[in-house]
């Protein structure tokens, strides 16, 4: 208990609850703090009148401690055995990376003695040139790297090699930047080293490494440092007949996995990928080995045509000469040394497979990332050269950048300066672009396709052929624009296998007529291409397969010309429409009337193109094993009313309806269902014949073409004659067929026994087998009287009793190939077919289907 006027004792009271208040800072401090309080007794005055006041002081002392960081302040420990460990074996990602490293260090070394040697201070050995040697001891195992630098002292042994993390050359550096008031100096722009930890990199192929030095004072005794990499080292100075000249030679005793660096030839290997271009000769076993120069350190202006070839070569391995090169220096978005080469051929078009990126990165002259997939995209692969930054940040191996935004802003600054190049290439120079475009004119169109940031860059580099232009010369798409009349807003292309296709084609039948110019592609890509761009210099692509294009340039007399001709009416047009897609809903979404056509019956609009379908194809062969007829959606046809085969196939539809009311009304013989069944077959075969041959010749040719042609008529045939319900000819058929004038009587039999017996029957007319029937005989298409109706009056063929015979009869076949073409009558499948694809090529020959 206090006493209640002893102002000495309560004063102690006071400093107890603060030394309390101290120590329960933490959580319920403030409970128990009032409970402290609260036991002074009330007959201490000063007390009482004291309390409201010392829980507020005490409580907010407490609350500024509570606020105040915990514990103690403490430096990082590091492992040095688990460090060295990790530094040594999963830093790089390849061995060999280990000498590009130590010369990287030995360049640094003979940099700092350059420096001083502008200085004028006393060196050691001043007269020894400045240069790196690399020897390979193979009885011994060992391989030395010496230079002949600024070297080392026993402390800075002690600090720098003693100390992971701990770069000389960084000191170095900054210590120039502050003599030179800041900023960068001469002497350390061409310091590589910046982390400190490239000497560790001997440990990944080395056992042991030691380190001798003499230092370039003449005043210090020569040291050397060796160490197993196990943690610890040993440091101790060295007799002078084992002591380099000056500067420091590393030497290394390799495991025996790692022999390989003992011969020329793999040192050789790592030297010119990687350290070529130091500032100061390599010898390897007396000889020095990195000739070339680093040009793209040179103002372009002052490297020499034969340089530039020697050092392409060296860079890509190729015997060709670069048909451009780029040579510039840029400070955005960072220093840039950049050299680019454009070969003159590449290899993807021999078979070679997809080519590596071609450019590398190096830093003050040492190579960070050969082939970097970063500094240009992938359609520019054909580039080869050199990109060279000082400030750019790398990772601690040294083997990638560290920032790839950066990395970003440096693609798109050469992007745009290369694309800047070849335009001012194609404006002055045109022929030789042209013909350097016909070798890597995929790249750019792929550019097109892929890279969206540069895409209207890319396409004013595209050049096509034209229909207005001769075989083989080429336009671009600026000059077609300026061609273009003032209310021509739009920009039409047209792919075709070859330009006698394109120009073949009914889908430019209406260009020819109006004279207004196409571009004639003829690779898949370019479809893609114009699919992607859709749009240049404000004007639209269009295909000239589009459904819609009306030029203009029609006749005032059309309607005369059409009614003279016996065009379709567009109630006519409409009818057929209908019945051709009832026909074959699979195949055909629309029919209308179109006046883009003047020779052609019929064209496909809207639909995918030759390059979509046939991946369409390809897919559905690999998910299903086959590719059904219908793998195709539906197509929108457009017909010429005024052709000749539309008007006859609108005919056919007529008697086809005819036929069917008069089966409906009166019933129907035999002979006329067969007779209903014939024009039926015929209609599909024509329906047939006007829709497969584009699809065809889209896909392969007009071969192609007229394969699909035969196939869809077969089968549509067969399917006609299934649903008509007509089955093959009898005899008795036949006979009544004969009778209705619908077909020709029958061959002659044979009039010889060998011909029956060639035949299969008897020369009494029964089979030669008994049980079984034998086949029909062999019947020639010429002069089957069911497939071909009689020739005209007054050709050679106009005797019926020769018919039979002349197959044999050279002079008949030339008669009949010259002057005389069988009328659309095919009373089977096989004959409906071929009956199609001669009356497409007749009237319009070339054409499309």
């Amino acid at each position: 208990e206090t006493p209640p006027n002893n102002s000495l004792r309560v004063a102690q009271c006071f400093m107890m609850l603060r030394r309390a208040a101290h120590t329960l800072r933490r959580a319920g401090f403030a409970r128990q703090v009032r409970q402290t309080t609260a036991q002074a007794p009330a007959s201490a005055p000063r007390l009482a009148a004291a309390r409201p006041l010392l829980m507020g002081r005490h409580l907010a002392a407490v609350r500024h401690l509570s606020a105040q960081p915990e514990g103690e302040m403490h430096d990082f420990q590091a492992e040095t055995r688990q460090l060295l460990d990790i530094v040594t074996n999963s830093l790089y990602t390849d061995k060999e990376v280990f000498l590009r490293e130590l010369i990287s260090n030995a360049s640094d070394s003979l940099e700092k003695l350059r420096h001083l040697q502008t200085t004028g201070v006393e060196l050691a050995a001043p007269d020894i040139p400045l240069e790196i040697t690399i020897t390979a001891d193979k009885k011994a195992g060992t391989l030395t790297i010496a230079d002949s630098g600024i070297g080392l002292t026993k402390e800075e042994m002690i600090n720098l090699l003693g100390t992971i993390a701990r770069s000389g050359s960084k000191a170095f550096v900054a210590e120039a930047k502050s003599q030179e008031g800041g900023g960068e100096s001469k002497a350390s722009e061409s310091i590589i080293g910046q982390f400190g930890v490239g000497f560790y990199s001997a440990f990944m192929v080395g056992s042991e490494v030691s380190v001798a030095s003499r230092p370039s004072s003449p005043r210090e005794a020569p040291v050397v440092w060796t160490s197993e990499g196990a943690g610890s080292y040993r440091v101790e100075t060295l007799p002078e007949d084992k002591a380099p000249p000056r500067g420091v030679a590393i030497t290394i005793k390799l495991k025996n996995d790692e022999q390989e660096y003992l011969e020329t030839s793999r040192l050789l290997e790592v030297i010119k990928t990687h350290s070529n271009f130091v500032n100061f000769p390599i010898r390897v076993e007396g000889e020095v080995v990195n000739t070339v120069q680093a040009v793209w350190t040179n103002m372009p202006n002052e490297v020499a045509e034969e340089d530039h070839k020697a050092f392409y070569k060296f860079l890509t391995g190729s015997f060709d000469d670069p048909t451009y090169r780029l040579h510039f220096r840029s400070d955005a978005p960072l220093d840039l040394k950049v050299l680019l080469y454009i070969p003159s051929f590449h290899p993807e078009k021999y078979g070679g497979g997809h080519m590596s990126p071609g450019v590398s990165l190096y830093s003050r002259k040492v190579l960070i990332e050969k082939n970097s997939a970063d500094l240009l995209p992938e359609w520019l692969r054909f580039v080869k050269g050199v990109v060279d930054s000082e400030d750019l940040p790398l990772s601690i191996s040294r083997e990638k950048p560290q920032d790839s935004r950066l990395l970003k802003r440096i693609q798109t600054a050469l992007v745009k300066r290369l694309l800047k190049f070849l335009n001012q290439k194609a404006t002055k120079e045109s022929d030789k672009y042209r013909k350097w475009f016909n070798e890597f004119g995929f790249f750019l169109k792929e550019g097109v396709c892929r890279d969206f940031e540069h895409q209207a860059d890319i396409a004013k580099l595209l050049y096509f052929e034209s229909s207005t232009l001769k075989d083989g010369e080429l336009t671009s798409l600026d000059e077609y624009i300026s061609r273009c009349t003032p209310e021509q807003q739009e920009i039409y292309f047209l792919c075709a296998p070859s330009r006698a296709l394109a120009e073949a084609s009914p889908y430019y039948e209406t260009f020819k007529a109006s004279k207004r110019e196409v571009l004639f592609v003829y690779n898949a890509i370019d479809d893609f291409v114009f699919s992607n761009l859709q749009t240049y210099n404000k004007r639209s692509i269009k295909s000239a397969e589009t459904s819609g294009i009306d030029l203009g340039g029609a006749d005032e007399d059309d309607s005369a010309a059409d009614a003279a001709v016996g065009s379709l009416t567009e109630e006519e047009v409409s009818a057929l429409g209908k019945w051709m897609v009832s026909s074959l809903p699979t195949r055909l979404a629309a029919v209308k009337a179109t006046k883009r056509l003047k020779e052609s019956p019929c064209v496909i609009t809207d639909h995918e193109s030759g390059a979509l379908r046939r991946m369409m194809k390809m897919v559905e062969q690999q998910n299903t094993g086959s590719v059904s007829a219908d793998f195709l959606p539906p197509q929108t046809l457009e017909v010429n009313p005024k052709h000749p085969l539309i008007v006859k196939l609108d005919k056919l539809r007529q008697q086809e309806r005819q036929a069917a009311k008069g089966a409906q009304g009166e019933g129907t013989s035999e002979a006329e269902g067969e007779a209903k069944g014939e024009a039926s077959t015929r209609g599909y075969g024509a329906i047939a014949g006007a829709v497969a041959p584009p699809e065809g010749q889209l896909q392969g040719g007009p071969q192609k073409g007229a394969l699909a042609s035969r196939l869809m008529s077969t089968s549509l045939g067969s399917a006609a004659r299934a649903a008509s319900g007509v089955t093959p000819r009898s005899p008795a058929r036949r006979a009544k067929l004969v009778t209705l004038g619908v077909a020709r009587p029958p061959p002659s039999p044979p009039r010889n026994r060998a011909a029956s017996l060639h035949s299969g029957y008897e020369a009494g007319g029964g089979p030669s087998t008994p049980g079984r029937r034998a086949p029909p005989p062999p019947v020639d298409p010429h002069s089957d009287p069911t497939l071909h109706p009689p020739p005209p009056s007054g050709s050679s063929h106009s005797d019926p009793t020769r018919r039979g015979d002349s197959r044999f009869d050279s002079a008949g076949d030339e008669a009949r190939g010259r002057n005389w073409t069988p009328p659309m009558r095919p009373p089977t499948a096989a004959a409906s077919a071929s009956l199609s694809r001669s009356h497409v090529a007749h009237a319009s020959p070339g054409a499309r289907g």
